[in-house]
């Protein structure tokens, strides 16, 4: 990655699948999510695929990193007041994915970022 990041320059945006702290100096890592919901699952909660644990040691072992994250399965419903896919990314600061058939989603990001920004 750093043989590409010194050709593609500081402005290119990458996002790598198998990311480690070796490689967040130089890319995003990129992630998928499922909301755990089911009976079994007290409480319900989103599981980051490539683990909220490590996303916060790669934030402070390289500060501004990235990681860019999908809804990817949805297991059982969720109980009322449930934070929303976006919520929690804009909790754990993780970038949201947008399908392409879901831009109503567009505005309600827009305010939890501003929101985070304060």
């Amino acid at each position: 990655m750093r043989w590409l990041r010194e050709r593609l320059g500081p402005d290119v945006r990458t996002y790598c699948e198998h990311q480690c702290d070796a490689i967040m100096p130089f890319s995003g890592g990129y992630s998928e999510t499922t909301l755990e919901a089911e009976p079994k699952d007290k409480p319900a909660h989103y599981r980051v695929w490539s683990g909220l644990d490590n996303w916060e040691i790669y934030r402070w072992l390289c500060p501004g990193s990235e990681l860019a994250a999908r809804l990817s399965e949805k297991k059982g419903r969720p109980p009322t007041g449930f934070e929303t896919p976006d919520e929690f990314y804009a909790r754990c600061q993780i970038i949201p994915l947008v399908p392409v058939n879901d831009f109503s989603r567009a505005p309600v990001i827009n305010a939890l970022q501003a929101t985070r920004a304060k």
